[in-house]
């Protein structure tokens, strides 16, 4: 048998290979049963298109449900998830084992806003997997119940009897064999303390199949919204909503200003006299002059600037440029993770409300940063109008072209 024909048998040969499995997957996929939960009319076609008649999916819901989902449905970046059906009520009212519990803690330095909010998330989604009721105790710097409250789902409960359970702090999780064994033994300790620093594990809940199953069974989370970017903007809505003295300062600023066409930047520049413990970065010296050069040069006369900054040199320089476009949020800049307990403290409230502003851009400029990132991902329509600063901007292509920059890496 020549050369050229054992090597077409082996193309043959390993064809077949790829597309028995290929075929195996297809089935095992597809042996998940798919609930869809459609009461918008946001997702009626795609509800009257499916194989299984409406009627046999929908199920009787009291008042008490339909007004969760009146207001979900009023809330649009909730909306936008209505038609991939998620099952809002399961998220909002978890099936939990009784008196087991996984706590986001994070009681000392445990990193910026962007850095803590995604790993709220993969933390929750973990509990759901493990059927858990997920709360979460942030006091770093100070509270964060002074200025978030629940919005659907009630992080902030009371735990009774603390001392007599059985508790464990995870300081560190991957998704490795012996990491999942550990997560599999947890089910004989009733409170789990979540310190985890990173997302390493997140892998356990996309591909092990006992805890995507119940993800996707009970929540309707298919693994096409699992992915951190895609569902942040879901677990975050769900959990918080400002309360009222923070958000009279949101409603205060949109009744001054008309929002309708902001243009925005963060621009962070690490080390800097308002922040003299951060890190140094390079190739940042002159972020804010090109930044705010840029932001000049690209809006109308009209428009109103919204600059969020780790500097008040930059806050100062925005303000000599823009006068009275520029939008400001009273407040002390500090980074909440490296300002020291009460400076820090001071300026946890205008890191928040500048993470909620930037959801209101219709222009936005990244920095290198988690902040930056998953505050962008809160925009009704994140990859639109989006650039990215990496010495020097550049301008975002979609969402192919925004995974290459993980946190505005360049």
């Amino acid at each position: 048998m020549g050369r050229s024909q054992r090597l077409y048998i082996y193309i043959l040969i390993g064809f077949f290979i790829w597309f028995i499995v290929f075929i195996s997957q297809i089935l095992y996929f597809s042996s998940f049963s798919v609930h869809n939960y459609c009461w918008f009319s946001s997702c009626k076609n795609i509800f009257v298109s499916s194989q299984v008649p409406p009627n046999n999916q929908q199920k009787i819901l009291s008042s008490y449900e339909k007004s969760l989902l009146t207001r979900i449905h009023h809330q649009p970046l909730l909306q936008q998830y209505e038609s991939r059906h998620v099952n809002f009520l399961h998220l909002i009212k978890p099936s939990v084992k009784p008196n087991k519990y996984l706590i986001y803690t994070c009681n000392q330095p445990c990193g910026g806003w962007g850095d803590r909010t995604r790993k709220i998330v993969g933390a929750y989604l973990l509990s759901l997997a493990l059927n858990r009721t997920f709360l979460i105790n942030m006091t770093w710097p100070c509270s964060i119940t002074n200025l978030l409250e629940p919005n659907f789902i009630q992080w902030n409960q009371t735990i009774n009897n603390l001392s007599q359970r059985t508790n464990r702090t995870i300081d560190k999780l991957t998704s490795s064999d012996k990491d999942y064994d550990d997560v599999l033994s947890w089910k004989h300790i009733d409170i789990i303390y979540f310190k985890v620093k990173d997302l390493s594990y997140y892998r356990l809940i996309l591909w092990r199949d006992d805890f995507y199953r119940n993800l996707d069974l009970n929540y309707g989370l298919h693994r096409s919204i699992l992915f951190v970017h895609s569902i942040f903007t879901l677990v975050y809505e769900l959990l918080f909503k400002l309360k009222p003295h923070p958000q009279s300062h949101m409603d205060e600023i949109a009744e001054k200003f008309s929002l309708n066409s902001l243009q925005c930047a963060h621009i962070r520049i690490g080390k800097n006299p308002s922040n003299p413990n951060d890190v140094v970065f390079p190739k940042r010296e002159h972020m804010n002059t090109s930044v705010i050069g840029f932001l000049k040069n690209n809006s109308k006369s009209h428009e109103i600037i919204f600059v969020s900054t780790d500097s008040e040199q930059v806050h100062t320089y925005a303000k000599q440029q823009f006068h009275s476009r520029l939008l400001t949020v009273d407040g002390m800049i500090r980074h909440i993770d490296r300002s020291g307990k009460k400076f820090a403290c001071h300026g946890l409230e205008k890191t928040i409300l500048d993470f909620y502003m930037i959801s209101q851009c219709r222009t936005m400029i990244m920095s290198k940063s988690a902040f930056s990132f998953w505050a962008n991902m809160r925009r009704l329509k994140p990859y639109e109008n989006l650039y990215l600063y990496c010495d020097g901007i550049k301008k975002i292509h979609g969402t192919s072209d925004y995974d290459r920059y993980p946190y505005g890496q360049c």
